[in-house]
Order: structure tokens, then sequence, then C-alpha cells
């Protein structure tokens, strides 16, 4: 890759915003933000990549021409461009244009899908372009790892001064349900964790940080080049053209965000919290020994030893297997603490955590990431029951966690599909080999027959309700339908 690279000042602005007026074809930009988060984050630079010149604009540079110049160019690429738009909107900046288009759903088009591979932009340059990490890219990993380095020194003096080992302070805060003791949030928030800004702002590593910017606008155009012919070879085209114009409405989706019910949420944190320690508690008294849910071979030895069971795994199949006595009580606390702590952390405090900036939870809809499915995102799935503890009483509930709120929408839908991926191989071996007996009879009733005598037609019977009854060729029993995932873990 040969560009010619050109920082900009306010000297030379306007000749880029003449250069971009006169060239046509393709485009790419990116931004260096100073975290990651969709509303709370800004750009601190943006580089962009045309008609083989690559322009670094600093965040005083960044004005709404530069973008609306870019309706003149065939295709504007970004590598995950949806977030980029988040950074730029951030600074009152908008796209207006429909000629947006992302090298992630390109790849994710033209390449090999016998097997899952990573569409990281670094990942592919190196495989398909033979493009090395570069010096520019280790100097600014490493002063990133020297910063972290630096405020880990710090904190370990600040726990020594608690009169605290920096091992028993590891200990505490690993536990799932850690609260920051005082010093340790004045702590995080005078050390801050340090970002590429911080990297930036250092004479010594802007270069650095200015050449790997570039780089990374240069790769994703030549991504595109190489990408989109094996589209087109492919017949993908019309596909490609569908995703790219369902990145401005799937961005404007994002900019909303849910609205979270940040008391509801922090009312369940602190009842889910004291459940907790209650069973953990009756655990400890129990096994005669304070124990942690992960400490699977003590568990295994404290079952045998104490109680005389002997378990293959400490896993939950092995634990829901114990039966009676004092042994099945300590497993079945085991199985629930295991629940109660992935929730606290998965949904309550993860919760808590994205709404802290507005009271609005915000998600990327990724186009090419889901494997199974149509989109993906970095939430959670919401179960659809509550979590609860010995007396009944609601501890928490996922799904009353999200308030909605306006524009003519006073509810909140929750679909999901029941089994899908093994409905899907289940579809697979019905395509390749007629159908492998135990998995599609799980889900319809496959080579079976009615009291007439009529064969069940999976082409024609597509009635998913089933409401007629049906019988199994073997023996005649009436065919009812499996959840095999249930099937499996029995």
């Amino acid at each position: 890759m040969s560009y010619k690279r050109i920082i900009i000042t306010a000297d030379n602005y306007q000749s880029m915003l003449e250069h971009m007026t006169e060239a046509t074809g393709w485009l790419s930009f990116d931004t260096e933000t100073t975290g990651l988060h969709l509303k709370a984050d800004t750009p601190f630079l943006m580089t962009l990549t045309f008609d083989n010149t690559t322009y670094a604009v600093e965040r005083e540079q960044m004005h709404q021409e530069i973008f609306d110049r870019m309706k003149h160019f065939d295709l504007v690429f970004g590598h995950n461009i949806k977030y980029d738009l988040h950074m730029l909107a951030n600074i009152g900046i908008n796209y207006k244009w429909n000629n947006l288009a992302d090298t992630m759903i390109l790849a994710r088009l033209s390449l090999e899908t016998d097997e899952m591979q990573t569409i990281a932009l670094k990942a592919l340059a190196k495989k398909y372009l033979s493009v090395e990490t570069g010096a520019d890219e280790i100097k600014i990993k490493s002063a990133l790892t020297a910063l972290r380095r630096h405020n880990t020194a710090l904190l370990k003096m600040a726990i020594k001064e608690q009169g605290m080992t920096k091992k028993a302070f590891d200990e505490l805060a690993k536990d799932a349900i850690y609260e920051p003791l005082d010093f340790h949030k004045k702590f995080m928030e005078d050390h801050p964790e340090p970002t590429y800004l911080d990297i930036y702002k250092d004479p010594l590593y802007k270069q650095a940080m200015l050449e790997y910017a570039m780089n990374d606008t240069e790769i994703t155009l030549e991504l595109a080049k190489l990408m989109y012919p094996v589209v087109i070879g492919r017949e993908q085209l019309h596909l490609f053209k569908k995703e790219n114009n369902l990145i401005l409405p799937l961005f404007r989706m994002e900019r909303v965000g849910l609205y979270v019910d940040r008391e509801y949420i922090e009312r369940s944190r602190r009842k889910t919290r004291e459940y907790i320690l209650q069973k953990r508690k009756q655990l400890a008294e129990l096994a005669g020994e304070t124990i942690k849910v992960g400490q699977h071979k003590r568990i295994k030895d404290l079952f045998r030893e104490r109680w005389g069971v002997s378990l293959q795994s400490s896993d939950d199949r092995s634990l829901a297997g114990v039966d009676g006595g004092v042994a099945y009580d300590a497993a079945k606390i085991i199985r629930e603490l295991r629940t109660l702590e992935k929730w606290y952390s998965a949904y309550i405090l993860r919760l808590l955590d994205k709404s802290a900036f507005d009271g609005r939870a915000y998600t990327q809809i990724n186009q090419s990431a889901a494997s199974t499915g149509r989109v993906s995102s970095d939430f959670q799935q919401f179960p659809k029951y509550a979590m609860y503890d010995d007396n009944k009483q609601e501890l928490f509930h996922p799904r009353r966690a999200i308030i909605t709120t306006g524009n003519g929408y006073d509810k909140t839908y929750y679909l999901d599909y029941s089994q899908i991926e093994l409905r899907v191989q289940a579809n697979y071996t019905f395509d390749i080999s007629g159908g492998d007996l135990n998995m599609c009879r799980a889900y319809m009733p496959f080579k079976c027959h009615n009291a007439s005598g009529k064969k069940f037609d999976p082409l024609e019977d597509k009635d998913l309700t089933f409401k007629e009854k049906w019988l199994q060729d073997e023996n005649n029993e009436v065919w009812k339908p499996v959840d095999l995932h249930s099937a499996i873990v029995m």
C-alpha cells in the first residue's frame, strides 16, 4: 500500500475539502476515541483515505462540512462504521447520505463459511493483505500497558496504606458481589482506565498514534477492494446493498437505547446480594468450612470426605444427581449460588453500569457477528422468569428492568426462537440425508402417520401446532415434541 499522508491544520483544511469535492470512487474513514461508550465518549482523531491520499483530522478540525462532501463518493467504508457514526453524533456531526458500507459485512459475505473466523480489522489485514503489526502499533500498545502498570503500582501503594496485602485485596475484589471499598472508589475516580487519548497527548507517542490511525483506513479501503469482487462473483451484491441500507436505521435504533429502571435494579441488587450472603453462610455451616462455588476440586473432595458422595464432576449436571440428606442440601445451595452470582454480575451490575451515563442502556446491533441468528448485540438475553428467594419473594426479574418510553409505544415484546440451533441442525440432516430420526422427530412427527394411515410429509404438513394426532411407526405411540436441551442434560 502506498498512500500520500497529510495531517490537517487550519492552513490546509480547505484544500482537503476541495480534494473531496473533486474526488470520486470510494472513501474510508475511522475515529480514535476517548472510550467505547456509544453516548459518553467522543473522537479526538479521525482519518480519511481516498484517491491514494490519507488525511488525519484532529478534533478541532472535525466539522459537518467534511461529511457533507462525502455525498460525492460511490461508497463510504468503515470497519464497524456505526460505532464511528455514534462518536461523530456525540460532537454534533450527522451523516445524511445513503452511501455507507461496512467491511465487516463484506468480510462476512466473502470469506469461506465452513469455519468461523475473526473479522477483526488487523486479523483480516494479516491474513489477506499480508500486513503485519507495525512498529507504531507495537509502540502504542506498549505505552498503554505501561500506563496500566503505573496505575497498578499506585494501587498497590494505596492498598498497603490500608493495612492490606495485594493478595488479600485481589481475593476480595474478584468476588462476584464485591462492593468497592471507599479508598478503592476514590482511586478509580482519580486514576481512570488509560485510553488512546492519553497516549496521543504524550509528544513521545503522538506520531505513532497518527501512523496507527492512518494505517487503519488504508487497510479498510484495501480490504474493500479485495473483497468486493468476491461478493460480485458469488452473486451476493444485492445482499451487500441490503445490509448497507440497514446501517443508518440500525444506528438510529442504537442511538435511542433502552430506558432502565435503575431504582428497581438497585433494590434488586441489595436484596440479591443479601440473599447470596445468607446462602453462603448456610453452605459454610453444612460444609464445616467456607467454600466458594468455583472451587471445583475442593467441592468434589468435600462431598467425598464429608458425605461419602463421589462426584465425577462438580458441574450442575453432577450436582443435580445428588440425592438425599445434607449432601443434597449442599448441592442445591451450590447450584443456586452459581445462578445467583451469575445473574448478579451479568444482569444486575451490568445494567446498572451500562445505564450509569444517562439512565439508558446502549448496545450495538451487530449485522456481521451472529453465528446462528440475524443480528447480535452485547446485551445479555432477558429470561422470561424471575429469580426468587426461599420464601418465593422476587429478587430480580430481567424483564422488569426495562421501561417502555415514548413515540406511542407502551409495551415491550420479547421474542425468542425455541432451540433454534438444534432445529437448524435437524433441518440440515433432513436436507443432506433424509433426516436424523431422533433430531427431526423432536420437532415434528417425522416418519409418523395419522389414524387413517397418512404419512407425515415435512414438505406439505407445515402446521407447527400439530393439532392432529400423529402416531409413531415403530409402536403406534402418540408423537410428542421433545426439548432436546433438557433431554441431553438428563
